[in-house]
């Protein structure tokens, strides 16, 4: 039995690791030839470990994208959902596929449910609730929403026939990945979105939402999302025929909803529990932490993006994990993504503390000298006695001395500066004894004089340099600021004399002219191929008014009445317009027309062709549905009687030529790229009626 060959993108990803360690662990695994994309060859290495083949390269490696696709039977891919030139390039190879075996192999794709995403910024939660059923409100959603620069195109490569697309749509997907991979250290184990406010929540020690919180989400676990991509791998393989792929081939993939402010709650109870934050209640992000700590980001996690995933369901998937599970998952990430911070933070930190008194006993804890009966001697001041321990002095966030001189020695009488004061000698120095470094133990105990008599140890007061003047005005936020504009300025005056460069010694004053340059020309050049142009229209036939077919042949009645005096019928304007000056695509957003008798000037009809794409460098025709009505005083009216004599039967004529019609169209055009709304006027003084009247009209 041949092998069914699998290429995989995003295999080391949150959720494509997953995908992958589940592929392995199918019961018809071994029937698999199962290719990954990686970029380090310490992935494949330890992927080869698994039985997973590899090539190196990523979604920038067209080329090898192209060829991998090529000799596949199915692909995976679960990277970037937003690269159209890597779709591109695996669509080409799912072409060559095609021609070579004359199966249509299969695509599997990760999109997200960011499709049908609003603007709420957290103000709201009122959003429009798609279900995955509706093939044609998802194909009617704005091809500049979110992942539909790439979904549009593989759901057309679908319509021509040469590939079967499938678009797993995704809203939130939680949860910590596990694994093989996950084991081997090569796999991302967190999602995206929630590690967002985990961080700034961290960063504020407070739970925090954007607006008011009340922007709602889709979200299903990624345990039950993986389940999802098996199920629908299994039905595609064992019946495809019956699985809605193409248009039809959405499918949405959620089992809760949850707002922005439920987030944050569960962030702010976590924050709690580990005693970061004195309340669990969030609060609103303000605009400064929300770009600090979201980035430009923010607004995409702000949004409403509500999706049900009825033909997901339909294929027997049957999601378990609740709203419960995701605000448990959100705690735990808190509580694992706090352990990264406090590790940081914990490097720069020092753990020891000393008392204002500076006294210890051997054991490193505080001599309480107001209640036993030692005496006090040299260099002790009562007054300064406190049981409060306070924080080691620092300097800067370090230490301002190597090792051997720390001034947390001073206080834990444990540094060179440590000495007996015998009070023996007839000099200080003579009386002050240094001790050796580090002291032995004997010399941190008790000690006795040669009478007997007890010894008090104590430190000699040698903290080190004093906080200089520079020192302390470097301290100060004004000082920074004009010290980082002072730099700046310098930095500019080097530049300008071409002594240095942007970054370093590249990008002189020279280069960056020859740069800039370059690039004026090159938008010069892509301004010039992509700038649409007005087509010039004309009328191309002999019969510039066509008789109406199709659905638009009945959607306007057909009337001419003397009494009361009008008419109405349905008709084309048979038009060709010239579009070689144009190198992409026209896309019309409207184009509207007005009709009016040439003899009356009295509009008698109008028009709009609506949105359309016309293509490039040609003569492309198109006919604009028009409907002609007109309502007159009495049938005496010149303009209804102009119309009406040249709309009678050819039978009424005895030479069978009926009279023409005169009339004049003009056109306002709205082109996608014009700032402006272009008009033109065509006419015409022998058209022919598009019908003609019967005999007994007459």
């Amino acid at each position: 039995m041949a092998l069914t060959k699998i290429f995989v993108t995003g295999a080391t990803g949150f959720i494509g690791g997953s995908v992958l360690s589940r592929l392995l662990e199918h019961p018809e695994a071994k029937s698999f030839e199962i290719v990954a994309l990686v970029r380090s060859k310490d992935k494949a290495e330890k992927l080869s470990t698994l039985g997973v083949k590899t090539v190196l390269g990523d979604y920038t490696s067209y080329d090898l994208l192209t060829k991998s696709a090529s000799e596949a039977d199915i692909v995976i891919a679960l990277a970037n959902s937003d690269d159209l030139p890597a779709a591109n390039a695996i669509l080409a190879g799912l072409k060559q596929r095609f021609e070579a075996t004359g199966k249509a192999p299969i695509l599997i794709h990760t999109s997200g449910t960011a499709i049908i995403m609003d603007n709420a910024l957290g103000l709201h939660g009122d959003h429009t609730i798609y279900s995955d059923l509706q093939s044609d409100e998802l194909q009617a959603l704005p091809e500049t929403a979110l992942h539909r620069n790439v979904d549009i195109p593989l759901v057309n490569a679908d319509k021509e026939g040469y590939v079967r697309a499938y678009l797993v749509t995704p809203g939130t997907v939680f949860g910590t990945a596990a694994g093989p991979l996950v084991d081997l250290g090569i796999q991302n184990k967190f999602s995206m979105q929630v590690p967002f406010f985990v961080k700034a929540a961290l960063a504020r020690k407070r739970g925090g939402f954007i607006g008011a919180g009340k922007n709602v989400w889709s979200a299903a676990s990624l345990s039950d999302t993986v389940n999802f991509f098996i199920v629908l791998f299994d039905a595609i393989r064992k019946n495809p025929d019956s699985i809605g792929h193409g248009k039809d081939g959405y499918y949405f993939v959620e089992n809760l909803e949850y707002s922005g402010y439920e987030v944050a709650e569960a962030i702010g109870q976590a924050l709690v529990e580990l005693g970061v934050a004195d309340t669990a209640e969030p609060n609103a992000l303000s605009e400064e932490e929300l770009t600090q700590t979201l980035g430009n980001f923010w607004p995409l996690l702000a949004t409403n993006s509500r999706a049900r995933g009825d033909r997901s369901r339909g294929l027997g998937w049957k999601p378990v994990d609740g709203k419960d599970a995701l605000i448990q998952n959100v705690k735990d990430n808190v509580f694992e993504l706090s352990k990264a911070v406090m590790s940081s933070s914990d490097n720069r930190q020092r753990q020891g503390r000393d008392d204002v008194s500076s006294f210890f006993t051997p054991e490193r804890n505080t001599v309480d000298r107001l209640n036993d009966n030692r005496g006090m001697s040299a260099g002790y001041n009562s007054n300064s006695y406190t049981h409060t321990g306070r924080q080691e002095p620092l300097k800067g966030g370090k230490d301002e001395e190597d090792e051997a001189w720390d001034v947390y020695a001073d206080f834990n009488n444990a540094g060179p500066r440590y000495s007996t004061a015998y009070g023996t000698g007839t000099t200080n120095s003579a009386g002050y004894q240094q001790l050796q470094t580090p002291p032995t133990p004997s010399a941190l105990e008790q000690q006795v004089d040669s009478s007997g008599n007890k010894v008090e140890m104590v430190t000699v007061p040698a903290m080190g340099a004093e906080w200089s003047k520079d020192e302390l005005r470097n301290m100060t936020k004004k000082a920074r600021k004009e010290d980082k504009q002072e730099r700046r300025k310098e930095c500019w005056k080097a530049w300008n004399r071409d002594q240095r460069g942007m970054c370093g010694k590249h990008v002189t004053r020279r280069v960056f002219v020859f740069i800039l340059f370059g690039l004026c020309a090159a938008i010069g050049i892509v301004l010039a191929f992509t700038i649409p142009r007005v087509p010039r229209i004309t009328f191309n036939s002999a019969t510039p008014l066509a008789n109406a077919t199709g659905d638009w042949a009945t959607a306007v009645p057909t009337i001419f009445s003397r009494s009361p005096a009008n008419f109405s019928f349905p008709a084309y304007a048979a038009l060709q317009l010239d579009t070689t000056s144009n190198f992409l695509p026209l896309r019309f957003t409207s184009l509207k027309a007005e009709v009016f008798d040439l003899n009356t000037d009295r509009q008698v009809g109008t028009g709009d062709l609506g949105k359309r794409v016309i293509p490039a460098r040609g003569f492309p025709r198109i006919l604009l549905p028009l409907n002609m009505t007109f309502t007159a005083a009495n049938d005496s009216d010149t303009t209804w009687k102009n119309w009406y004599d040249a709309c009678k039967n050819r039978a009424i004529y005895p030479d069978g030529k009926r009279t023409p019609l005169k009339f004049r169209l003009s056109l306002d055009m709205s082109i996608l790229g014009l700032p402006n709304r272009p008009k033109t006027t065509l006419q015409v003084a022998d058209a022919e009626c598009p019908f003609e009247l019967p005999l007994n009209s007459s």
